[in-house]
């Protein structure tokens, strides 16, 4: 039903055009290369979804914008696609509308996330490694002291060497 609802919704938006629609990975790999698509919609829901992106990334069709859907907002599943080489996320309860505006913006070049998204996906870059404690840790926090407020700045805690 899902994949119903976004292959209507393709067909019937004026500008874009469906090249192919499958529920395997096998297939997409075979479909992915005869197609020449401009996007690829990836369910994160296949099994081993991080792997398709990756390949569709760097052997199959490195040219085509790919978007991952249905991806909550946990930064342990975020990471793993934008490592792969991912154009765009889209979260489960964003609608089909939305997917046609995160279309629009991969064929412009541009990335469209949602709030939430553009939030998990910046505390996700920002920590090393995705070490969330090595990210306390250089500011001298614990992870409880971070999350209750205090942010103090942390040129305020450095050394002053005099001049």
């Amino acid at each position: 039903m899902y994949a119903d609802g976004i292959r209507r919704f393709v067909e019937d938006r004026d500008g874009l055009a469906l090249a192919g629609a499958t529920t395997s990975i096998p297939n997409a790999l075979r479909q992915i290369p005869q197609c020449c698509p401009d996007v690829v919609l990836v369910d994160r829901l296949l099994d081993d979804s991080v792997s398709l992106v990756r390949r569709i990334r760097v052997d199959i069709a490195p040219e085509a914008k790919i978007i991952v859907l249905a991806v909550p907002g946990f930064e342990t599943e975020i990471e793993p696609f934008l490592r792969a080489g991912v154009d765009a996320l889209i979260h489960p309860e964003e609608g089909l509308e939305r997917l046609g505006l995160h279309i629009e913006a991969a064929v412009r070049g541009d990335a469209l996330l949602s709030p939430q998204m553009a939030g998990m996906t910046l505390r996700s870059c920002q920590r090393p490694d995705n070490d969330s404690a090595a990210l306390y840790a250089e500011r001298g926090l614990t992870p409880s002291e971070y999350r209750s407020g205090r942010r103090e700045h942390r040129s305020s805690r450095l050394p002053r060497i005099p001049a």
